[in-house]
């Protein structure tokens, strides 16, 4: 988001990924490198809904979910882009049965003809996962446990099943859910009083405030 006043232009980073220093550190350097035509950078997530759902009624799901044990479900979800052939639907569907952990599971309709609806196949044979932001989740927050397709393309139901319960019972996802611990307390002191998103939004704050004509 940009907003601009007195010709200054000004940038708020809290992008879908909820930016903040400690979950992508790198990029926020660079983008605070200022240079000739570059805005100060301010990043102020993570962004979330605060406020109490208490006197509302829980949806069955949630109310399944609160009965099971401790990191004991698997939350399947590919968000607004991510639309499924439905042979992949398929063998998804089949990998999480097969893999016999507990799940939630945000159901799209497939849809063969999307751009994106080849999730795991999209674009390249040779690398069906390059729709994802492999790189980030993988190798730099070392959040994520990547499954490999077949010569078809699809991630069949097996590899799923696999890699399901390698992060959920294996040391691989251990150390994913530690990491994944780590950046939930990350993100909780970035937005206290001290923390840097908190410090972001007062400086971003002062310097709108100091602005003439405002």
């Amino acid at each position: 988001m940009h907003e601009t006043q007195t010709n200054k232009t000004i940038q708020l980073v809290h992008s879908y990924h909820k930016i903040f220093y400690d979950l992508e550190e790198g990029a926020l350097k660079a983008l605070q490198n200022e240079g000739l035509g570059k805005p100060p950078v301010y990043p102020v997530g993570p962004l979330v809904q605060a406020g109490s759902s208490e006197g509302l009624e829980r949806s069955e799901c949630l109310q399944w979910l609160d009965g099971q044990p401790s990191e004991s479900v698997v939350f399947v979800s590919f968000g607004s882009g991510g639309t499924l052939s439905q042979d992949q639907l398929n063998e998804l569907a089949l990998g999480l049965e097969r893999s016999g952990q507990r799940f939630l599971w945000v159901v799209r309709s497939p849809n063969d003809k999307s751009a994106n609806a080849a999730y795991f196949n999209a674009q390249s044979q040779n690398d069906p996962l390059s729709f994802l932001p492999k790189v980030m989740l993988t190798e730099g927050l070392k959040v994520s446990l990547r499954p490999k397709s077949d010569e078809s393309g699809l991630v069949g139901r097996e590899e799923i099943a696999e890699v399901l319960k390698s992060l959920m019972e294996g040391e691989d996802g251990k150390k994913v859910r530690q990491r994944m611990d780590g950046l939930k307390d990350a993100a909780a002191k970035v937005l206290s009083e001290d923390g840097s998103s908190a410090k972001s939004l007062s400086d971003l704050a002062f310097k709108w405030k100091n602005y003439k004509n405002i």
